[in-house]
């Protein structure tokens, strides 16, 4: 049992995964998972797509696990205990811009015990994590091209998800994938 990388990789279908924070503005933020495929993995994007979200609901089990808060605090504690000295400038700019869109309480909560925050939040977060919020993008030599872009002549296509597509995602099980390897 394992992680979605160990899964997808003993299939042979990728060599790599990464996931953060990805483009934001004033109004969103939003989270890429970038698999890096391999020339069989591109023949099970779909396959490939359907783990991510069985994972999603993995993590959405009725409480965030113990071990998840932990290693939490733990990250905080040793980025507060780093070189690394954020400006007071830029904290409050992060509170000043947080209190467009929380209420104060909660933003103090949140710099008083991160946990408090993390415990209520984690489903909220992981409910956006959804079909309807949903863009793929495949980088491939093998995609045919329909448009060009403006700036740097980079070739691409753009076509809507299918609902057959979103059904197959939204299963619980799939013929090419045993998603009982799956743990967190």
């Amino acid at each position: 049992t394992g992680s979605i990388l160990h899964l997808l990789k003993s299939k042979g279908w990728v060599s790599n995964l990464s996931a953060g924070g990805g483009i934001e503005g004033r109004n969103f933020k939003d989270f890429n998972i970038n698999i890096q495929l391999t020339p069989t993995g591109e023949l099970h994007i779909n396959d490939i797509i359907h783990t991510v979200f069985v994972y999603i609901r993995l993590l959405n089990e009725p409480e965030p696990q113990p071990w998840r808060l932990k290693e939490k605090l733990q990250l905080e504690r040793l980025f507060c205990n780093s070189e690394v000295i954020i400006p007071n400038s830029e904290t409050a700019i992060s509170i000043a811009d947080g209190m467009h869109e929380s209420p104060v309480d909660e933003i103090i909560a949140t710099l008083v015990s991160p946990t408090a925050v993390l415990r209520s939040d984690v489903k909220l977060l992981l409910a956006l994590f959804c079909t309807s919020n949903l863009r793929v993008k495949i980088i491939s030599k093998n995609i045919s091209v329909e448009q060009h872009s403006q700036w740097y002549s980079a070739g691409f296509t753009v076509e809507p998800l299918c609902a057959a597509q979103i059904t197959t995602w939204l299963g619980s099980s799939n013929s090419n994938i045993d998603f009982t390897c799956l743990s967190l």
